[in-house]
């Protein structure tokens, strides 16, 4: 009675009156501290009673082994265990449960399962002991298939059973084997009691079956607050969050009034989706239930805030309890880092190391993603490795970093030094490798990654048919192409895309019109790729025939095939046809022009030679810093020899870029082209003083299945002896032909024969003549150059394709050139 009571110390004080306790009275006193909780006194009262002598019985070993299994004692239950030995107490199935369930909650689980094969008859409490220890530790593998032994064994399962095996499902995502319990359940009557019911509803919930969890729920009398809380969990869960607010609506309308834990899975439906008002009705009405704000409910509120990008809000909720939390401080830095306040967030992460609290991994993951400069990455880098050991996620980060910031040594640095690289690991150095334009590198790495046994997935595929399209490697696709099929990618519609794509920059359109007609079904992305792809081929009825294919599958462009469409006509310079389409936009489609397609408008006005309409366009389009469109403008002033308006156009592109390179290439060439030798030469002193280098330009070409690459003035290939007097013989050729170099891109300091020799050491002609010494007569040779053509070797590809009776295609950052008989498809 006084045990129902909690009255301890009046427990106490009768008890001190016993002269001698029996072990009846010490199990009573036990018991009383046991149900209040004070494990610890019952653990420190044991050691009076066998210092009193008096001899434990069965019962009293039960008490003291729970209180050790509460406290996780381990050392304090070991002794005990000793003490069962020493009585011969170890038979006693309650003794031997006890024992199994002490060292399972002390994690020592090898223990307890030789506890368990000890006994000679383990009953149904000492195998629910066993299968509750291993699924506590997360080894629910382990607990299923005891509970799998147990019914082979002809016991039968209880409700505590039930709990612990639907518990091991619910974690490992088994639903097959959870639907299997679930018939045991409902063979033994129990489908309906509450406890099993929101533990089938939770199991079903996380095992992705939402169908069936609302089945259970219907099912039961009358759902209590942890039955709707397991729905809106599930719902929330599975980013269902408006479903699992409406439940949350029908709860309260049921009467049935919400807890911590609805709250936060509420709050957490909310922030997924960035409900601002919701979540500010849901933290007002959680006053009103007279729950207060405990650490993991601040935890949930800040973060939702931050995803609803309400930081002021978010702030307000840090109390010097949440910020001893590094969660707390990881939904905050995390939240200023989505909204695009870098600065403030490692400002915070400052704060937060202040204040003494140590970062986490998923610290740093969220302050690295606030990192805009190289050397905030490295300062964050030197602190995660400063006695840490780098875990896959952050190592993955960090390598996308580095990439980002051009630096793929320390990407490559970091990859080497991670412990265990998974397939996002491996794909997020490709993508990088690529993104450098280390093409090589990439692929490199993608034979290690198959000889390592990683299996590439979607994101790996894209990254490296990037590489294959940057390198017109049109072999090296094809072998990409045959690992997809075998992977059973090739109808995944961003797979298939890619493939186009890359088929297409790699100047092959025939083969993706195999793959596309071979397709079995077709989206907007897929259309809108062949749209592009006749585009870049500057192929505009091309373009145009399947923009109308798409129309008439009853599927609607999107900005992008527009964009592509556009292109199209600027490729081909139809101005009428554009400005027809740009009008159409908004108009016809529903679709508001961007700055891309008002980039397309204006290349069409400019090519054209209507500056006075392509200035007034730039100046008034509704976007500001436009330094795309000032060089597309710059470029026809180059084309149409207009200095004036290519110096105003110039003056734009370093206002907001400094250094960019090709702004002064371009106005060089403008004023060497008018003739302005003077200004060329004061414009390259310009350059050199504000260090704005070019990346050197990269040809390359496939031959036998090897890529080879080719940088300006490039000597370090074998055969670049041969390369030499084939590139000299063939402007031999092309003088012939009326061939007269263009030297507008070479400053004018230097002799004309040695800049005969600078143009002759371009790129794509170094790839050109190795492609003739290395393939037979007639071969169509394929390049890629990671710059635009400069427009000297625009001439002199036509000549050679003349001269050497060869189909050469060049695929430049601009188009796809394909040169036969002197002439190019792009019509220039």
């Amino acid at each position: 009675m006084f045990s129902s009571f909690n009255l301890l110390a009046e427990v106490n004080r009768i008890f001190s009156k016993i002269s001698r306790p029996s072990v009846f009275a010490w199990n009573a006193i036990f018991s009383a501290y046991t149900t209040c909780g004070e494990s610890y006194k019952v653990i420190r009262l044991y050691h009076e009673m066998r210092n009193a002598r008096v001899e434990p019985d069965a019962h009293v070993s039960v008490t003291v082994l729970k209180a050790c299994a509460m406290t996780a004692a381990l050392a304090e239950g070991e002794w005990t265990h000793a003490q069962v030995l020493e009585y011969g107490l170890e038979a006693n199935v309650f003794v031997s449960s006890a024992l199994i369930n002490m060292y399972s909650k002390c994690g020592q689980l090898i223990r307890a399962h030789m506890i368990f094969e000890k006994s000679m008859q383990p009953s149904l409490i000492t195998w629910n002991a066993l299968i509750a220890g291993y699924v506590d530790h997360g080894h629910g593998e382990q607990a299923l298939t005891l509970f799998s032994i147990m019914i082979d064994c002809g016991l039968e399962p209880d409700k505590r059973t039930f709990l612990s095996s639907l518990k091991a499902c619910s974690r490992m995502s088994a639903l097959k084997i959870g639907e299997q319990i679930h018939s045991h359940i409902i063979k033994h009557g129990l489908d309906l009691t509450m406890t099993i019911g929101n533990s089938l509803i939770d199991m079903y919930s996380k095992c992705g079956s939402l169908q069936n969890a609302w089945l259970v729920f219907d099912k039961l009398p009358q759902p209590d607050v942890v039955s709707w809380s397991a729905m809106i969990s599930g719902y929330t869960h599975h980013g269902l969050s408006q479903d699992a607010l409406q439940l949350f609506r029908d709860m309260m309308q049921n009467g049935v009034l919400p807890n911590t834990v609805t709250f936060i899975c509420v709050i957490k439906a909310c922030a997924k989706i960035a409900a601002f008002e919701e979540g500010k009705e849901v933290h007002s009405y959680l006053y009103e239930c007279g729950l207060e704000v405990d650490l993991s409910l601040g935890i949930a509120l800040v973060d939702m805030y931050a995803k609803c990008k309400s930081l002021p809000d978010a702030v307000a909720m840090l109390t010097p309890s949440f910020m001893q939390s590094s969660v707390t401080w990881n939904a905050l830095v995390g939240g200023y880092t989505e909204c695009g306040h870098g600065d403030e967030a490692l400002q915070l992460f400052q704060q937060m190391l202040h204040q003494g609290v140590i970062p986490d991994q998923v610290t740093f993951a969220c302050i690295l993603k606030a990192c805009t400069r190289l050397e905030q990455c490295m300062s964050i880098h030197a602190r995660i490795i400063d006695g840490n050991e780098l875990d896959s996620h952050t190592g993955t980060i960090l390598i996308d970093l580095y990439a980002k910031f051009g630096n793929t040594e320390m990407a490559k640095w970091v990859f080497d030094r991670l412990p265990n690289k998974n397939v996002v690991t491996w794909s997020t150095l490709i993508a990088g490798y690529v993104q450098n334009g280390l093409e090589h590198e990439a692929f490199d790495l993608f034979k290690q990654m198959k000889q390592v046994g990683v299996e590439p997935n979607q994101v790996t595929f894209l990254g490296i048919m990037e590489a294959c399209a940057s390198m017109a490697a049109v072999a090296h696709g094809k072998m990409i192409q045959a690992i997809i099929v075998e992977n059973g990618l090739e109808s995944n519609a961003s797979i298939a895309s890619a493939l186009l794509d890359m088929y297409a920059k790699c100047g092959a359109l025939e083969e993706a019109h195999i793959l596309f007609n071979r397709l079995p079904s077709r989206d907007a992305v897929v259309w809108t790729t062949l749209v592009g792809g006749h585009a870049h081929h500057s192929d505009y009825q091309g373009a145009l025939r399947y923009f109308k294919g798409m129309l008439q599958t009853g599927l609607a462009p999107d900005e992008v095939t527009l964009l592509c469409l556009l292109s199209a006509c600027s490729h081909a310079a139809l101005l009428d046809e554009g400005c027809l389409i740009f009008k159409s936009m908004p108009e016809i489609y529903g679709i508001f022009p961007e700055v891309e397609h008002y980039d397309c408008l204006l290349d069409l006005f400019s090519f054209a030679g209507k500056f006075d309409v392509s200035e007034d366009l730039l100046e008034t389009i509704p976007f500001e810093c436009n330094v795309v469109g000032w060089k597309i403008l710059l470029g026809a002033c180059r084309r149409h020899g207009n200095a004036g308006l290519g110096k105003r156009c110039f003056e734009q592109v370093i206002q907001h870029e400094p250094v960019n390179a090709s702004g002064f290439a371009l106005m060089s060439s403008t004023y060497v082209h008018t003739g302005l030798l003077e200004e060329a030469e004061n414009l390259e002193g310009v350059r050199r003083h504000a260090n704005a280098w070019k990346i050197p330009a990269k040809a390359c070409i496939e031959v036998n299945n090897k890529i080879h690459s080719f940088t300006v003035g490039d000597m370090t290939h074998p055969l670049s002896d041969r390369i030499r007097g084939k590139l000299k013989s063939l402007t031999t050729s092309l003088m012939e032909e009326g061939y007269a170099p263009q030297f507008d891109s070479i400053p004018s300091v230097l002799s004309t024969e040695h800049k005969r020799g600078v143009l002759c050491g371009h790129s794509e002609r170094l790839a050109i003549a190795f492609g003739l010494l290395s393939t037979p007569e007639g071969a169509t040779l394929r390049i890629s150059k990671n710059f635009r053509m400069c427009n000297d070797c625009h001439i002199a590809v036509k000549l050679i394709s003349k001269v050497e009776k060869r189909e050469i295609m060049i695929a430049d950052t601009y188009c796809v050139h394909y040169c036969r008989d002197g002439v190019c498809s792009c019509r220039d």
